[in-house]
């Protein structure tokens, strides 16, 4: 009620829901927890070092792991939690 004021038909923006803590809180955590795009994959234009006894070839394919970087408990304290 307090984004809209008085007139509940008022059409909703996007400023509105970024007013809307606990929703905006909790639409980022949705799409933390099960994001829409699960992969994606790059292909590399020069050699890519990734540790020192590996560098992946140019025209390879490399497809990161989303999960690891979203559940990543140093970041997220309770990245478990449901």
């Amino acid at each position: 009620m307090a984004v809209c004021g008085s007139n509940i038909d008022k059409p909703l923006t996007l400023d509105m829901v970024e007013q809307m803590t606990y929703l905006n809180a909790f639409v980022k955590e949705s799409m933390r927890v099960m994001p829409p795009v699960i992969i994606v994959t790059y292909k590399t234009m020069k050699p890519f070092p990734i540790s020192e006894d590996y560098t992946v070839s140019v025209n390879s394919m490399v497809i990161p792991s989303f999960f690891n970087s979203l559940h990543n408990s140093s970041v997220y304290a309770e990245s478990e939690e449901l």
